[in-house]
Parts: structure tokens; sequence; C-alpha cells
């Protein structure tokens, strides 16, 4: 992930501060097309490892699509399991997202360059790689639980120096902008890659019910995304 995204933002840096935006619609669908290609030629039977004949594989669309069905139905059994998706609800409903805000602000207030945004990006990818290591070394053996609160109680303290930047008074105190912003997004990545990101990735992976770990796992992953989008909503 971390250095997908540490290319991918080097690559939108390049494009959108020297060309056109037609080229960058353009190399967007060239590799769209790519990828497509390489998702034709994958090996077919991996999509069906681990069912127990070769009769499951034949099963039909609509056959298939009731036993998927099925198995969406048995994981919502699980308690764990809607408990989680009714705390991403609640979390993208309650907890708005100003990521829009913050790119015009970016944009038109601070006056920072298209590249210089996406160097922001390639800082957050590096500290994603951090953010993973900390987990790793520090962070695993910890209940989810307590890192959330620890986050929750980090961003509050952090808070702040968002409004210092929002209401221009990090000038006033001779902070320039830029040190400002590279120094909150540094931390905020860091901190919920390892206190949130990865601890629930680890519930997910835990809670989904056996036989359907795919379509459990891509559930919670879906609606983790929707997350996301509820949170630009609200």
């Amino acid at each position: 992930m971390a250095l997908g995204g540490l290319v991918g933002s080097v690559t939108a840096a390049i494009l959108t501060e020297s060309y056109d935006p037609r080229y960058c619609f353009l190399f967007s669908a060239i590799m769209s097309l790519f990828i497509s290609i390489v998702a034709v030629k994958l090996n077919v039977s991996l999509e069906y490892e681990g069912q127990e004949s070769q009769q499951e594989q034949n099963l039909g669309f609509w056959r298939d699509l009731k036993r998927n069905l099925g198995e969406v139905k048995e994981a919502f059994k699980v308690r764990e399991f809607y408990s989680i998706i009714i705390y991403l609800i609640m979390k993208g409903v309650l907890v708005p997202s100003f990521g829009s805000f913050g790119y015009y602000f970016m944009m038109d207030v601070v006056k920072i360059s298209k590249f210089a945004y996406s160097m922001l990006s390639v800082l957050g990818f590096c500290c994603l790689l951090v953010g993973t290591q900390l987990f790793k070394t520090y962070f695993k053996d910890y209940e989810p639980r307590t890192l959330i609160l620890f986050d929750a109680a980090l961003t509050f303290v952090l808070a702040p120096l968002t409004f210092a930047l929002i209401f221009r008074l990090n000038l006033e105190y001779g902070i320039p902008d830029m040190a400002l912003i590279v120094f909150d997004d540094a931390v905020s990545s860091i901190l919920s890659h390892c206190l949130v990101f990865l601890p629930m990735s680890v519930i997910y992976a835990k809670i989904c019910p056996k036989h359907i770990e795919g379509t459990a796992f891509a559930i919670l992953s879906g609606i983790s995304n929707f997350k996301g989008t509820i949170s630009s909503w609200t």
C-alpha cells in the first residue's frame, strides 16, 4: 500500500503540475485498461479455491447468487460481525470528514502548489510505513478498543493545530504554514494507521466466520469504505 501510494503520488505530482488535465485523465484510462487486461489473465480456478466439489463450481449465476446471499445471512448471525458494522455506520454519520474542504483550503487560501500537495501525499504514505512498524513493535498486543480510545485522545490534543491553521494564528506566532501542515499531517497519519487502521483490519480478520472469510471480509471492507463516503456527506 505504501509503495504503491508513493509511486502514485509522485506520478500525480508530475502530471498535475506539468501537463494539461486531459493527459492526466488519458494516463489514468490507460492504466485502468492495463489493470483490466491483467485481471482477465488471472487464474479462474482461484475463484473456487476451498470449495468442496467440482459441482459447486458450476452452480450457475442465480444459484451462485443465492449461495452468496446465504453466506451473508450466516455472517450477520455473528454478534461481533454486526456490532462492527453498526460501529462503522455510526462513525460515518457522527464523525464528519473535511477532506474536500481541506483540499480547497490548501489550494485557495494557503496557496500551495499541486506538486506540494502531492508531496504531502508522499509524506502520508511514508508515515504509513512508520505507522506499520510502530504497530508491529509496540501496539500489536494492546486491545483494539484501547488503541482507538488512545487515538481519540491524541486527536483531541492535536485539534488546536488545525484551528490555528484555519484561523491563520500560526502566522501571528511566526510558524510557517508548510511547517505546521507537515507536522500535523505526519503525526496524524502515523497515529491513525497504527492506532485505528491496522487494529481494525486485525478485528476484521478475526471475526470473519469460517468458510465464508472472503465474503465476510469483503462486506466489512466495503462498509468501511462507505463509511468514508457518509462522513464526507455529513
